[in-house]
């Protein structure tokens, strides 16, 4: 997906072989680099994660004042000029992406024989953790997590990229509410050069797709057949094929059809089955023809009625409600990720996880995936509805809102930038996506403000600003202004509404019939959140 020109214009790889531990190394330890100021600005302050090919470091990019997560290629790999060109491969497909729902990559670096990738430090667990400790999610969330995954995808298929390596431990569950598509290590842009070596298998053995097998060609397919075991996965508590050997797991999916997942789940509607089954069809014109299809089918499944039906599993003792401390990549385990945590202090962020108690009534859905629900539109709810929701109003008074012709990031007191090539995200109808400002330390922007310019297509009188966000306690200002959009905030004039402490999902502010051709959405502060998310922002005329 591509937003318009201008401002306002139109329009590490893991195989089915295990990667050997990497060989002693002057520099192998884990806090052999603590303290080290990587390309001038990003201080390394410690190791949260390391693999077969890497390490990942918590840093402070000490320019914007941000954490931001740092990934090293370990020395006797940064030696090798093949390992080298892959690991720039992915800083370089990863950049290319802007999406919410995907690990951001910020800037690469390379010097004094290391080479090292920062992205986005996203604080949370992962979906393999989630797993792990619950056995199954119920339809519901399954579902959210999977639609939110399909986004994601169709971001990078959009852009050419494959991932070739989705898995639950390749997908972040963040304390923000996002779910998030991490790891594009071996995603393979599909007009570049093939950098593996013949035959090479990449992806874990559970979730490879049959042509990853037989090591045909692949596509954006190959990632749905991986999303649909991934699905299959959460429903049922187990992949749709498991063998004594990775290589025999692998090859099993080449001579037989998964079994149903209502031979595991009785009570799983057959909408869902069918999704499933579809996206593990053996040949890939027989799987959904993209990831928007994909996330349209998962739009139009009913999981209310299987809610009570299906009982709960997993591990664990009863409990209602588990504080547990969390951090980025922390919590991969080796065998599915490759990366396994330090030890040391966990980090200071934490999250209360609601947990179901087993057989004790309906599921309690985890606030963290409720949250989840909140940025993939609400997809059981919403989605399906044939009068619309709009915050009870009817679906003809969506249709009346006033015309868009763009949106820009507004930040004249910065000096970085608002994510601005993202700023149409907040326009484009779709309220999976969204517009982000960026990531500041707790609700203190450390300067007046920072927001998004909604240019209208005509000038018209506004009745009121619909604004959607998964966030919520943050805090904004409304200025309207009827011709040119002034370079700096004196320029607007006074605001003609504001909100303080906004509740997550929507917002309705009125403007009582203000003229105007441009509306700023003005953020003054960002509630418990270190940044705010606008997945989308409407304006309407006055009513009649």
């Amino acid at each position: 997906m591509t937003g318009p020109p201008g401002p306002f214009g139109g329009s590490l790889t893991t195989t089915v072989r295990r990667v050997p531990t990497p060989p002693p190394s002057p520099v192998a330890g884990p806090g052999d680099l603590a303290g080290r100021r990587l390309a001038g600005r990003y201080r390394l302050t410690r190791p949260i994660a390391a693999g077969g090919m890497a390490r990942v470091w918590e840093a402070e990019d000490e320019v914007l004042t941000r954490p931001v997560a740092v990934k090293v290629l370990h020395p006797h790999l940064a030696a090798d000029a093949s390992f080298v060109a892959r690991f720039r491969a992915e800083a370089i497909a990863a950049a290319r992406l802007a999406h919410p729902a995907i690990v951001s990559v910020y800037d690469t670096w390379s010097g004094d024989g290391l080479e090292a990738i920062v992205m986005e430090l996203v604080r949370g667990t992962t979906l393999r953790r989630e797993l792990d400790e619950r056995g199954r999610l119920p339809p519901s969330e399954a579902v959210a997590v999977a639609a939110a995954i399909a986004t994601a995808l169709d971001t990078a298929h959009r852009a050419g990229t494959v991932h070739r390596d989705i898995k639950p431990a390749n997908v972040l569950l963040s304390e923000d509410g996002r779910v998030l598509v991490t790891d594009f290590g071996i995603a393979k842009a599909t007009e570049s050069a093939d950098l593996t070596t013949e035959r090479q298998m990449l992806g874990t053995a559970k979730y490879l797709a049959p042509e990853q097998v037989e090591g045909t060609p692949v596509d954006g397919r190959t990632d749905l057949y991986a999303l649909g075991v991934v699905l299959y996965e959460m429903v049922c508590g187990q992949p749709p094929f498991l063998a004594e050997s990775e290589a025999a797991t692998a090859l099993a999916r080449l001579s037989r059809a998964p079994e149903p997942p209502s031979s595991h789940e009785p009570g799983l509607p057959p909408p869902l089955e069918a999704v499933i089954m579809r996206c593990l069809a053996r040949r890939p014109a027989e799987r959904f023809a993209s990831a928007a299809d994909l996330k349209a089918a998962l739009a139009g499944v009913d999981t209310a009625l299987a809610a009570a039906a299906l009982e709960p599993a997993g591990p664990g003792p009863p409990t209602a409600t588990e504080v547990v401390e969390t951090g980025p990549s922390t919590d991969l385990p080796p065998t599915e990720a490759g990366f396994e945590p330090y030890p040391g202090p966990p980090p200071p962020a934490a999250r209360a996880r609601s947990r179901r108690r087993r057989n004790a009534g309906p599921w309690v859905v985890a606030g963290l995936v409720l949250a989840a629900l909140a940025v993939t539109g609400l997809l059981i709810g919403r989605a399906a509805s044939d009068d619309g929701d709009d915050g009870g109003r009817p679906d003809r008074e969506r249709r009346a809102a006033i015309a868009v012709a763009g949106a820009a990031a507004f930040d004249p007191f910065g000096t970085a930038g608002e994510h601005d090539d993202e700023a149409f995200l907040a326009v484009d109808g779709d309220l999976t996506t969204a517009w982000r400002t960026e990531t500041y330390r707790g609700a203190d922007l450390n300067k007046p403000g920072v927001g998004l310019v909604v240019r209208l297509e005509t000038a018209s009188p506004i009745e009121r600003l619909v604004v959607n966000s998964p966030n919520a306690g943050w805090t904004a200002e409304v200025y309207v202004v009827d011709g040119e959009v002034p370079a700096d905030l004196a320029g607007w004039g006074q605001p003609v509404a504001s909100a303080r402490d906004i509740a997550a999902g929507e917002t309705v502010l009125t403007l009582d019939g203000r003229q105007g051709s441009a509306v700023l959405v003005w953020i003054t502060a960002l509630g418990g959140d270190a940044r705010v998310l606008l997945s989308e922002v409407r304006a309407f005329p006055p009513e009649g």
